[in-house]
């Protein structure tokens, strides 16, 4: 899923005029480190595995399943999320924010020009 993840933002990014570098660090599978041109440092979290450091210097994108730490959204004003939805062959990404005793509100990515497979 961290494939079609950095399909969706890449297209994203390619739609707003803006470049970034992506990279797998391990677990494979897991994470997606996302590194935007004008400086700003994203790691997506596609599940558990690892646990997310609000503090690192990369802003935390959370994946299905992943639970804030207790007290973060408290502390932040909201949390990025996203979750892969299949139909079919294709996967459809969406892009999220959640924030304290709200429900996560969610948006799709644009979509790519064909199927996009796991």
């Amino acid at each position: 899923m961290t494939g079609n993840v950095k399909s969706a933002i890449t297209r994203s990014l390619l739609e707003h005029g803006r470049a970034g570098s992506f990279a797998f660090p391990p677990p494979i599978g897991s994470l997606l480190d996302v590194d935007l041109e004008d400086g700003v440092l994203l790691r997506v979290h596609m599940d558990g595995g690892v646990q997310p450091d609000w503090d690192g210097g990369r802003i935390p994108v959370l994946g299905p399943g992943v639970v804030p730490d207790p007290g973060v959204l408290s502390r932040c004003p909201y949390v990025y999320r996203v979750r892969c939805e299949s139909d079919g062959a294709s996967r459809q990404v969406w892009i999220g924010t959640q924030s304290l005793a709200h429900p996560t509100e969610w948006a799709p990515s644009p979509t790519a020009p064909g199927p996009t497979t796991a």
